[in-house]
């Protein structure tokens, strides 16, 4: 739905007639509770409150000159296709821009570049005591592998070191 077309749409019409197609909320009976968390799209409280009458008005023009319905719509999110340098003052104090970062992205961030660091360090750690504890001349590299991650009493060709 593009709220500029809409904007021009019911900019033709005088407030009585827009009035018309503004259908309020209401709760139909045995109708089940459906929460919307704000939190889920940035901005989109202030979105929401911005353009709630004009999207329900635009959307039941559509569906009363169509199909003699009216209906109650709300916006749940808006996503722009202006450029950044072409944004509006009013609009860009609405929408936090969509290269920044929340706290939950950071932490997923740091996690995450720590489980890749931590599996390139124990590679690197496995790989160093492989190589120190390499089984004897005449096995086969792939016999080396197979028994690698066996505890270290248990490993063939390890000798037994017990310092007392």
């Amino acid at each position: 739905l593009c709220m500029n077309r809409c904007q021009q749409l019911m900019d033709k019409f005088d407030r009585r007639t827009q009035m018309k197609y503004f259908q309020p909320r209401f709760e139909p009976p045995g109708s089940q509770k459906i929460t919307f968390d704000p939190n889920t799209f940035r901005g989109a409280l202030d979105w929401r409150n911005r353009y709630r009458r004009l999207a329900n008005q635009c959307v039941n023009y559509e569906l009363k000159r169509q199909y003699a319905l009216m209906a109650y719509t709300t916006v749940e999110y808006c996503t722009t296709n202006r450029r950044p340098e072409e944004e509006s003052p009013i609009t860009s104090s609405l929408q936090s821009s969509p290269g920044a970062f929340d706290e939950i992205d950071v932490a997923f961030l740091v996690l995450l570049a720590m489980l890749l660091i931590l599996t390139v360090v124990s590679t690197a750690y496995d790989c160093h005591q492989y190589h120190r504890t390499k089984p004897c001349s005449g096995a086969l590299f792939a016999d080396g592998l197979k028994d690698y991650y066996r505890s270290g009493f248990e490993r063939p060709g390890h000798a037994s070191r017990c310092t007392l």
